[in-house]
């Protein structure tokens, strides 16, 4: 089945990869529920949270830095 992938225009991995992240999230919500691992992936989702906020916020001061630094070290031809 592996191999016969894209017979007949059906992709079976694509079948098959979402079956297995529909699973997954689907163990994740069956672990949110116990009281064990409920309030461990409410921090979890949390520190995604903050973390998809200071990556922005630290791309966007590199990308600054660098147009900064490209207008401070700019070559001025001379005239002549």
């Amino acid at each position: 089945m592996l191999y016969q992938a894209e017979i007949k225009d059906f992709r079976y991995d694509y079948v098959t990869g979402i079956f297995a992240m529909s699973n997954c999230l689907k163990v994740l919500l069956q672990f949110s529920f116990t009281g064990t691992f409920g309030p461990l992936l409410k921090m979890i989702q949390t520190m995604a949270g903050q973390l998809l906020v200071f990556m922005v916020v630290w791309i966007v001061i590199i990308i600054l830095f660098g147009l900064f630094a490209q207008i401070v070290f700019y070559e001025v031809v001379p005239f002549t």
